[in-house]
């Protein structure tokens, strides 16, 4: 079983803080060198967990200040990795599900393909109602080859989710991914979940999440009420790209949630 890097220990310990409150809004964190000697870990490990933290955007740094708690109400970057708990978290918002099913299936071709499995192959399915405040935001379908589905299977999935699961019970770290945005019309039962008409567009979310290797975790398929979400993308130079042409670089994406 891989050990986990000290340096997630400590980034994990703080973010959790940090969401449940033990830490306040512009509150200063513990200086790198009460941090190294908390940890018993070198000051390069703790700057790795800071720097994951501020690229989350919970936190920021002020010069010869420190590291003080940032603001997370109503917007969280998404420029980082993170899980639908994670985001409603940081949006100050309650996050909470209902599993609609679960089991073992043959799903289409499509489905297959997107996952690069042969036709025929048999994965695991999960079907989930996403609340934020305890009001319908989002419902996802989950597909995962067998072998990750048996490991959430006999988990309670209303209470919790797949990235912990595998990540904190499993040691099965999710390193990368990508996510494809687009706009479409939900079936009768999709919109029947959410509690929108069939004529409301709503937000789909085609994700891949992966582990080590380029190994696929899962895909999913996610619909969200564009009433209660949008995002907000920021753009800004450096002092290294003021003098040159072409785009601004992507800062930040944040998903604002009415």
């Amino acid at each position: 079983m891989r050990k986990e890097p000290l340096h997630k220990k400590i980034s994990d310990e703080l973010r959790s803080h940090i969401h449940e409150g033990a830490l306040a809004v512009d509150e200063k964190i513990s200086s790198e060198n009460e941090l190294c000697e908390q940890y018993e870990v070198s000051r390069l490990t703790v700057r790795r967990a800071l720097q994951t933290l501020e690229q989350e955007g919970l936190i920021y740094r002020c010069q010869g200040l420190g590291a003080f708690v940032k603001d997370q109400q109503g917007a969280k970057e998404l420029v980082h990795l993170s899980d639908f708990e994670e985001d409603m978290i940081g949006a100050g918002l309650k996050p909470s599900s209902v599993v609609v099913q679960k089991g073992i299936v043959t799903p289409d071709d499509d489905i297959l393909k997107k996952m690069n499995l042969e036709p025929g192959t048999k994965v695991y399915k999960l079907d989930r109602l996403r609340l934020g405040n305890d009001h319908p935001v989002a419902y996802d379908t989950t597909w995962l080859p067998i072998m990750y589905g048996q490991l959430i299977d006999d988990e309670d999935m209303n209470t919790t989710t797949i990235y912990k699961v595998l990540e904190q019970k499993y040691q099965i770290q999710i390193e990368s991914g990508k996510v494809r945005m687009e706009a479409v019309l939900p079936d009768k039962f999709v919109s029947e979940q959410l509690d929108v008409e069939p004529s409301a567009p709503l937000m789909m979310f085609r994700r891949y999440s992966f582990a080590r290797g380029s190994k696929l975790i899962y895909y999913q398929e996610r619909y969200m009420r564009n009433d209660k979400m949008a995002y907000e993308i920021q753009m800004e130079r450096s002092e290294e790209d003021v003098d040159k042409n072409g785009p601004l670089p992507l800062k930040g994406v944040k998903p604002v949630f009415d």
